[in-house]
Formats: structure tokens, sequence, C-alpha cells
């Protein structure tokens, strides 16, 4: 059977106090997949943000970020009372304000920090708060002190603290371990209702780490970076006809002969632990593993980059090791862009579904259609088939956005004759395709305008993360779900 899933940032679900979180809404949203059959949820990254809000760019890929705490389950276990709760500042349910979550999430946050401190330890949830502080040692205790740091320092990146300042206080420490405590509590809980109803979650990993991050900080010698912690060569893409100057992403890279001696034990480390939190996990701009650009640091353009080889099927074997046959079902790549034949194999010889994207299909003629990797007529099993993905514009401003022949071609491709027939057209296209899996972002399935983009890349602009579905979104386009539901589902 087919398998169907929706694409969602769990910020952008509905919730009362400035952004989504892993309390009702998302559980509402979880009970409409199962009701209509549907099999996943994709969470964009989860990781603790930095500049710019963006997920991809996070503080580090082993932490989740504290906004995901529900203040209303925070109420349930005593954290917060409801009467503290009705003082939380008025916001807006549509829209997020970084800025708003920054001053008042964290006002409460300590709160509940200061309300946990005060439980016996003998409790229970004392008794598993350190259970998981040692299960997590690995890496908590790194990105603990890494954040408590940063916060000494007015939020600065790490190379320009003042290494001069004494260690944070046990207090400061303890109180991000608690962040990451609850949230991994609450997250816990919402994997295992998601379960419990059939829906399995999706999560992503970004092939790159911020540079200022615990990850990079604390572990310099798997990164190539000069004697003064700065790093040698940053991530990109070359100059194509999109963008003349290629894109300067500024992600360090990594010391693969470093990473290879050690039998890729951080990449290990890293995917056991998403896969504790997801069920499948998506790896990001997966073509870096094959080959990777290399700019040199300070660049500002993409002209001097050149491309090396990565660790390849080395990698993938080492994953193997680990999880035989599962990685066929455990892994989704992200194979966009720039793709070569060494790509596609090191893809086919391990069985690994890629992703196609309806939106990058040629619509300048018929001709180019057929000829474009992304016509639907050419999926195959190891496809999971998007409209777009949180990278891409909403259909409606993708179509918009084409010229009133491609627009024709469009309509000609999905035998319609009115826009107003385009995301179910064009969704159920994907679901009559070969590809085993369909996932649609919850804006496609809804038919939300083009104001709904949730991400631009390459602008830092406010819009950027910055969307959210409402409560009323929510339960009156339920409805929309039910072309990606079970009952459509087909041998694929």
């Amino acid at each position: 059977m087919k398998k169907t899933g929706i694409l969602a940032h769990i910020l952008s679900l509905p919730g009362n106090y400035g952004s989504g979180d892993l309390g009702g809404g998302a559980f509402a949203l979880i009970d409409m997949l199962s009701n209509n059959g549907i099999d996943y949820l994709q969470i964009l990254g989860s990781g603790p943000t930095g500049y710019a809000n963006s997920p991809y760019d996070a503080l580090s890929t082993f932490a989740l970020n504290p906004y995901f705490i529900s203040l209303d389950i925070c109420c349930e276990k005593g954290l917060v009372s409801k009467d503290e709760l009705s003082e939380y500042p008025e916001c807006s349910q549509s829209v997020i304000d970084y800025g708003f979550l920054y001053i008042h999430r964290y006002t409460y946050l300590r709160m509940a920090y200061e309300r946990f401190k005060k439980i016996d330890e003998n409790d229970r949830y004392k008794k598993e708060f350190k259970i998981f502080c040692n299960n997590q040692k690995h890496w908590l205790d790194g990105y603990a002190q890494f954040m408590a740091l940063k916060e000494l320092n007015g939020s600065k990146a790490w190379i320009e603290w003042d290494r001069s300042k004494e260690l944070p206080d046990t207090d400061l420490i303890e109180y991000h371990k608690f962040l990451q405590f609850e949230t991994f509590s609450q997250w816990t809980a919402f994997r295992s209702y998601a379960n419990a109803k059939n829906v399995k979650l999706i999560g992503d990993i970004p092939l790159y780490v911020s540079y200022d991050s615990s990850d990079v900080y604390g572990n310099k010698e798997i990164f190539l970076l000069d004697e003064n912690d700065y790093p040698k060569q940053v991530a990109g893409v070359p100059p194509d006809t999109f963008t003349v100057d290629g894109q300067v992403w500024g992600n360090p890279l990594y010391n693969w002969d470093e990473q290879e001696k050690n039998g890729f034990k951080w990449w290990k480390e890293r995917i056991a632990h998403l896969k504790e939190l997801v069920d499948c996990i998506k790896i990001d701009h997966f073509r870096g593993i094959e080959s990777y650009f290399s700019i040199p640091y300070g660049e500002v353009t993409a002209h001097n980059g050149t491309w090396e080889q990565g660790p390849g099927h080395l990698f993938f074997n080492a994953l193997k090791e680990v999880y035989g046959d599962e990685i066929e079902d455990l892994f989704l790549l992200e194979d966009l862009g720039f793709i070569t034949p060494e790509v596609k194999k090191l893809k086919k010889d391990f069985k690994l579904k890629g992703m196609k994207i309806f939106q990058f299909i040629d619509f300048t003629s018929l001709e180019t259609i057929a000829q474009s990797d992304y016509n639907v007529d050419n999926y195959d099993e190891y496809s999971a088939a998007y409209t777009g993905t949180h990278d891409n514009h909403v259909i409606s401003g993708w179509f918009h956005s084409l010229s009133d022949s491609e627009q024709e071609n469009v309509f000609q491709y999905l035998g319609i004759n009115h826009y107003d027939k385009l995301h179910k057209a064009a969704i159920k296209r994907l679901m009559d395709s070969n590809a085993s899996m369909v996932i649609i972002p919850l804006q496609d399935i809804f038919e939300l305008d083009a104001h709904t983009r949730i991400n631009t890349p390459g602008s830092s602009g406010d819009h950027n993360w910055s969307w959210r579905v409402t409560k009323d979104q929510l339960e009156s386009n339920q409805k929309g779900f039910s072309i990606i539901s079970g009952s459509n589902n087909k041998e694929g």
C-alpha cells in the first residue's frame, strides 16, 4: 500500500502561547491524520534555534527546541499554575513572533524550573530527571554548559566569548538540562500517542550543523577548523543559472578522514539519538555524503569553491553494520539539486528512497515535461513524492509565479481547465504515481494561499518560519485530508 503523510513544523501548529507546541494542537493533528488513515507526520528540524530562527541552523543537533514545551502540560504537572497562565500576554494565533517567544516563553519556563527545584528528590519526576541526565550524558552535559556559557556571554557566537569568564554556576547548567528533560518527556508522550494511533513520525537530520553550536564547540576534531578554531572551508553550492554567485552556507565542513578513523562514531550517535524520537529519518542534502562543495572560509561567493569526495559507501556501510537492511525503511534521502550518476548509484546500492518534487517539473514545454527527472510518470517505488517542501513555495504561490504558457502546460499535464482544481489534481497525480510514499505540506492540503510560505532559502526575512495554522483552519479544513486518506491508497 502507498504510504501517505503530512509535512508540518511543530511551531506552526495551534497553541495558546505564541507558537505551536507538543500540547493540544499537536495531538489534535494526530487525531485528524489517524482518522483519515494517514501514515506519517513529517516534522521539520527540531533543534533549538539560533540566528534567523531556522531549525536547520540549530544550536545543537541532539537537543530539542524548548519552545516545543507545552505550558498547559507543565500546568498539569504542577510546574506552573492556571492563574499564572491566565496572565500570559495576548499573542497572534497566525504568526510566530520569536522576539515575543524569547521574552515570555522563557519567563514561564524559568518559573517552571524554579518550581521543579522544590520537588522532593524522592519524587518520581525528580528520579526520571536523574535517569534522563545519566542516559543522555554523552551530549547533554556539553550542551547545557554551552548554553549556560552562551547566556553569560550575551548570546554571542562561541568564537567571540570572553574566555576569561568563570564557568557558569551549576544552577544555570541544571536549568538547561531541565528544559531538555521536559521537552524530551513531552516529545516521548507525543510520539507514543502518535504511534498508538498508527501515525509514525519522520524527523530531519541536516547533513551540516551550525558553526555556532555545541556540536562544533565540543567536537572540534571532527570538523575542518584551523589553529584558531575558525573553519578552513565551509559548505555551499556552486554558481548555476539560478544563482550566478552560488550559495555560501557557512557551515563548517567535516574532517571525514578523522570520522572514518573512529568508525563515524559521532554520526552513529547522532542517528541513534534521533531514532529514539522518530520512526524515519530524512537526511537533508544527502548528495554531500557522496561529494560536497567546499568553499574557502571568508569568501562571499562560491566562485572559488571546489568539489571534494565524501565518504560515500563507507558511510552507509558503517550504518548498515548497525541497522542491517532496516536502513531501507529507516532513511529517506533529500536527493535534490545537482545529482550525479555517482549519487544515484549510492542511493540505489543501498535501496534508499529519494524525494521527487512536483514543482521541479520543467513546464516550459510538453517536451521538457517529458524529459524532466521530476515527471510524475517516471517515479518508482524508491520515490517519496511531494508537491513541495519547506524550501519551496506553496503550490498556489508557485503556480502564480509561472508564465501564462507554463500555467497552460500545468493544466494540460494535470487534465484540468481551472485553477480551483489545481491542488487536488496535483496531489491526485502524485497519489496515482508509482511512488511508495506521498507527503504533502499542510498548506497544500488546505489549499492555502501564497502568504503561508514558511521559508525562502537565502533570505533572512521576518516571514521565514513565522507562519502558523490556526485552530479554526485546522478544524474547518480537515476534510482536505481525505484526498490522501487510507481509502485512496493504491499499490505503488
